[in-house]
């Protein structure tokens, strides 16, 4: 399989995606529309992972014996591997879509009154697995992609790194 979305990629999820709107009508309900949400993102995701991507990014190096640990974004990967079989960027990227539509439907239904947070949070969480996978596919981790773009944001409006609002906040305390 490849790592590398086709257009037969694309062009399923437009289809389906079309698809759903058409058949949802002009009052789609919560779930529908996290579906439609999650299509959304899934195609954003393919789209842009249709772009040249960077080499793995390298880990970000947290001891001395770091070589020899595998990161949780590994773990997850490997259960997700044993217990659903091998996907590419491309599935797991529905898979995500999927997960966003939910955490779409949680938060409208918590703001309805129909659901609580802890239900919202379980989403969150089954999206950061899905994220973890795409992770570790890419040789990097949630903590690394984490920092590393919040560093370029900070830097972007010149506010101090994370590392520095840590370094500031412990020395507060």
């Amino acid at each position: 399989m490849s790592e590398q979305p086709t257009q037969d990629d694309k062009t399923i999820v437009k289809d389906y995606l079309a698809l759903c709107v058409k058949n949802y009508g002009k009052h789609p309900t919560d779930y529908q529309k996290g579906i439609i949400l999650g299509l959304e993102c899934a195609l954003g995701f393919i789209k842009s992972a249709s772009s040249p991507q960077p080499e793995a990014l390298p880990p970000t190096t947290c001891s001395p014996s770091y070589e020899s640990m595998k990161t949780t974004e590994q773990i997850i990967l490997q259960f997700a591997t044993e217990q659903w079989g091998e996907k590419d960027l491309s599935g797991i990227a529905l898979k995500l879509a999927e997960e966003c539509g939910e955490i779409a439907g949680a938060i409208i239904k918590t703001d309805e009154g129909r659901s609580s947070y802890a239900e919202l949070d379980k989403e969150v969480g089954d999206a950061l697995i899905v994220l973890s996978q795409i992770a570790a596919k890419r040789g990097t981790t949630l903590e690394a992609l984490r920092s590393q773009r919040f560093n370029h944001i900070q830097e972007r409006v010149s506010q101090p790194s994370l590392a520095e609002r840590l370094a500031m906040a412990s020395t507060q305390s």
